[in-house]
């Protein structure tokens, strides 16, 4: 795969407090380093780019959502939210249901959402089952 570096700009590490003109590197989509500009540089042949005036933070975590399962725009055909025949659905499985063409994960991704805790069941006294799931787009076999 390839390496990216994110240079210059405000790290919030979450763990570790804020580093101002700090360097992410991301080797093979997975952080490598993290870090002060003067003690993580980027590597040779890396795609760089400068975050100078921006911030770089871990993505986020939607905890509580029904994206995938209440379509964005499509209608009842997707709408797998809500049983309405019975109150009581633990049965119902989220994975079962997500539709992955959703707008709403693009909508997810560009905001820095990176996982979704996404189900069904919010007029249900027993929903059923979420399921985590991440926001970016692959091909699973």
């Amino acid at each position: 795969m390839s390496t990216i570096a994110i240079v210059n700009g405000t790290i919030l590490t979450i763990t570790r407090g804020i580093i101002e003109k700090g360097t992410v590197v991301v080797r093979d989509g997975k952080i490598a380093a993290v870090g002060p500009a003067d003690k993580v540089a980027a590597p040779k042949g890396a795609s760089v780019y400068d975050a100078t005036d921006k911030t770089v933070m871990p993505g986020m975590i939607d905890a509580h959502c029904h994206v995938g399962v209440a379509a964005e725009g499509v209608g009842y055909q997707h709408a797998d939210l809500n049983e309405r025949t019975d109150p009581i659905t633990p049965h119902l499985r989220a994975i079962d249901a997500i539709h992955p063409e959703d707008p709403a994960f693009k909508d997810l991704r560009e905001a820095g959402v990176t996982t979704i805790n996404t189900g069904p069941g919010s007029a249900n006294l027993i929903g059923g089952q979420f399921a985590c799931v991440k926001t970016k787009r692959a091909t699973t076999v």
